[in-house]
């Protein structure tokens, strides 16, 4: 995890960053485990609209 901090406070990943049109965003423990329960959610909903799930 500390290598990925540091990889995201780089100079050259806001580069990469820009140069894709990214928004630079750094989840970890509680907020990453947070994000990804809402997003599972959010997806499932979806799949069940379309009737795929």
């Amino acid at each position: 995890i500390k290598l990925v901090e540091t990889m995201a406070k780089s100079e050259a990943w806001a580069t990469e960053c820009k140069n894709r049109n990214w928004t630079p965003i750094l989840l970890t423990g509680d907020d990453y485990a947070k994000f990804v329960t809402e997003d599972t959610a959010r997806i499932g909903a979806i799949l069940k609209d379309l009737g795929l799930a």
